[in-house]
């Protein structure tokens, strides 16, 4: 699945940013990513995600699958569950302004319970 979608990734258009292809790559990276990932090549899925993650002309909501992707690998990679957290955290207080208090993993957790 990944060789095709990245096959169709390389056949977009240089700028496919700001035309109308730009759902199609949003889903050709998705799918890449995500089969990237269950293959178990993380860099390469990182990069991937970073490809959608980047762009300033999404709407955040566009990019979440992207996101969804990178806290999977964070969780994943070396039980990097800490940084995975303060990742959502972010991203939740960037995409509907909702701030938790940070501290150790565990203190956090308790906080959202």
């Amino acid at each position: 699945a990944s060789f095709y979608a990245v096959h169709g990734i390389k056949r977009l258009p240089k700028s496919w940013q700001g035309d109308e292809n730009i759902q199609l790559a949003l889903e050709l990276h998705s799918i890449a990513a995500e089969a990237e990932r269950c293959l178990g090549n993380l860099p390469q899925a990182k990069l991937l995600c970073q490809a959608v993650i980047q762009q300033r002309n999404f709407p955040i909501f566009e990019k979440l699958k992207a996101h969804m992707i990178v806290i999977d690998i964070l969780l994943h990679e070396e039980d990097r569950y800490a940084i995975a957290l303060d990742y959502s955290l972010d991203l939740l207080d960037e995409t509907i302004g909702l701030h938790f208090p940070r501290g150790k993993a565990g203190q956090t957790v308790s906080a959202i319970r």
